[in-house]
């Protein structure tokens, strides 16, 4: 395995994994009096996996960036994980001073970056320490505010931010499991450094020459990078009379995390107070790929919504919800993430064609990245009535430019259209300025008439009663009466207004419309003619759900298989087949984009990748860096 070096000169990174715990422990021992001891720590960078095709166990190391240290804050606890003595902090300008990239770490699988001696106070009758916390770059001014959580209770408390001080990535010990000498636990939870008894020394000299204990540290952001192949958009045929090409906007990452753990946690059950589990319990008996306590570090975790169960099935659960509740801060071209997260019906965020243009990435600039908080879901939302919705995802937002088959000039890629029917054996495209859709949809109504004696409403009478109807997503309380999930982007014939002069059919009569039964009217109506699909300005996207580690192992039902596949099976998906952890690095390469994409009604609209009427499909690995590992996400789409 190849040894990082993560701290080079005066600005250091780390990277990784490392050794402590949340357990208690009964063989406490007491301070007999005043005074200080020193205990000489060195802060270790394990091996960072990087995973490709050709090699998917591969190491990689962090920019300067990723790896610069501005701060570093130790923070002691006793057998029982309670805070004890003084805390002790070093700055940049204390660093300048420390023994930097040098040496090699436990078992040859790690390098030592920085080591540096820490005087801890010892007063008499308390208990001597027994466990250390590094935070590197503490992400919160008032980390102070927080010195007295218990070494167990950082595992509940959140961050929303994965940078610290000065801009840095914050960092602080890896979690992982392994024997525990202060707790006498083997498989047990590792989160704080042990200290032994003769770690402690009476003299900073007598530390200076002391065997460091050793501090694994991890980041708290993970990082995606995409990349598009060259000449990876092809054609699109499956349009009857034309072609389309998908232009390429801006990616970014969606059902993203509002926030993460400190700590990393993991758990059987969801809240504050529940265990922490067995080894055996976390991922199931016999289940083990995710801990590497040789490496010192975990390929798991439980972030904030794990447990989560209740994801959208369209962006009108989202709306609905925000409207209804009068929410402020979302719509109108602000999105639909209300500033304070209590306010949002949902654990995930979904971001819209203009946040994803405004805050992502070029996708024709070559090879990007982004950084984002830890986001993993259990198998109960995988299981869920949209996992599309639970698992993180990368969205490819853009637009289409059509080229009809008897022209050789495209029209404007801004252009709107709908797909509404089928034509041999195509989808069938109505284009604004060149087609009517209103058009179809009312040669295929037989829910209105123009007449008290019933005499259906045609295409022929469009001009007449043209203004009375509009081409829309239907309205909740058309959706309510109906009780039906519509995605935003299904669009069908309504009245936008009421006119007597039109007649429906109810009870046995044929009977005028008017303004308190026109809501009845479009629920018929739209049963009547069904939808057609909209893309707006030509907006579309394709939407890639993550793979994690565990998707390659063991024996995977879905192994071969891409969540676009017609074969492929949800309820089959198993607990760490889709996530982002930590310090870990994603590669998504597209490598042919020539499906249908999936269109959008509106700029603003959440995107909530749906669980059906998907007729473009997926090919790709994931390759799961980790600064940290992960394989390599090749994706046709």
């Amino acid at each position: 395995m190849k040894i990082t070096k993560l701290l080079l000169g005066l600005t250091a990174g780390v990277l990784a994994a490392s050794c402590s715990t949340d357990d208690t422990a009964s063989n406490s021992y007491t301070a007999q009096e005043d005074g200080m001891r020193y205990l000489k720590v060195a802060l270790c960078n394990p091996t960072s996996t990087r995973a490709s095709l050709s090699s998917p166990d591969g190491y990689e190391n962090g920019s300067d960036d990723e790896n610069r240290i501005e701060g570093l804050r130790f923070v002691f606890y006793d057998t029982k994980g309670n805070r004890v003595s003084n805390v002790v902090d070093f700055n940049k300008s204390d660093l300048q001073d420390m023994q930097t990239g040098s040496g090699t770490g436990s078992g040859g699988t790690v390098e030592k970056f920085i080591t540096a001696t820490l005087p801890i106070q010892i007063i008499k009758g308390e208990e001597l320490p027994a466990y250390v916390m590094c935070f590197v770059n503490p992400v919160r001014d008032n980390q102070t505010m927080n010195d007295n959580i218990s070494l167990i209770n950082w595992r509940n408390m959140t961050y929303n931010d994965y940078m610290g001080a000065n801009n840095c990535f914050a960092m602080s010990n890896s979690a992982y499991y392994d024997y525990d000498p202060m707790a006498g636990g083997q498989f047990t939870k590792i989160s704080g450094t042990p200290i032994q008894l003769g770690d402690l020394y009476q003299s900073a000299d007598d530390a200076k020459d002391a065997e460091e204990v050793e501090i694994f540290v991890e980041r708290y952001a993970a990082k995606v990078r995409f990349e598009m192949k060259a000449n990876a958009v092809q054609e699109n045929t499956d349009v009857d009379g034309c072609t389309l090409t998908f232009m390429p906007k801006a990616w970014a990452i969606n059902a993203d995390a509002p926030s993460m753990y400190v700590v990393k946690r993991f758990a059987s059950t969801a809240g504050d107070d529940a265990p922490i589990p067995a080894f055996d319990d976390v991922l199931g008996a016999g289940v083990n790929w995710w801990n590497d306590a040789a490496n010192h570090r975990s390929y798991w975790a439980c972030s904030p919504s794990y447990f989560a169960s209740d994801y959208p099935q369209v962006s009108d659960n989202i709306r609905d919800y925000v409207i209804e509740n009068n929410i402020e801060g979302v719509g109108n071209g602000a999105g639909w993430v209300p500033a304070n997260d209590a306010d949002y019906p949902y654990s995930l965020k979904y971001y819209s064609y203009d946040q994803i243009v405004a805050n992502g990435q070029n996708p024709n600039a070559g090879a990007t990245e982004m950084y984002t908080l830890e986001n993993t879901v259990h198998e109960n939302g995988l299981h869920s009535i949209n996992p599309r919705a639970a698992a993180p995802s990368v969205i490819l937002v853009g637009n289409y430019r059509i080229r009809l088959d008897d022209e050789t000039t495209p029209i404007d890629q801004n252009t709107t259209f709908y797909l509404y029917g089928r034509q041999n054996d195509k989808h069938k495209i109505y284009i604004d300025g060149r087609d009517d859709i209103l058009d179809a949809m009312l040669a295929n109504q037989t829910v209105l008439a123009k007449d008290a004696a019933g005499t259906l409403l045609g295409k022929d009478d469009k001009d007449t009663y043209k203004a009375d109807f509009a081409i829309e997503h239907p309205s909740l309380a058309v959706r309510n009466r109906a009780n039906q999930t519509v995605p935003a982007r299904f669009v069908t014939l309504q009245l936008a207004r009421a006119n007597t002069a039109l007649h429906f059919f109810k009870d046995g009569q044929w009977v005028a419309v008017s303004s308190t039964n026109i809501d009845e009217v479009n629920t018929a109506l739209m049963q009547s003619v069904g939808f057609a699909r909209s893309y707006v300005n030509g907006m579309c996207y394709f939407s890639i759900p993550i793979k994690h580690v565990g998707f390659y192992q063991g024996d995977n039902p879905n192994a071969d298989k891409n969540a676009g596949d017609e074969s492929f099976d949800w309820a089959s998906t198993r607990t760490g087949d889709y996530g982002l952890v930590r310090n870990h690095i994603y590669d998504i390469a597209v490598n042919s984009i020539s499906g249908l994409a999936t269109g959008l009604h509106g700029s603003d609209n959440p995107i909530v990748p749906p669980m059906n009427e998907e007729t473009y499909h997926l090919r790709y690995k994931l390759n799961i860096l980790q600064w940290g590992v992960v394989r390599k996400q090749e994706v046709d789409l």
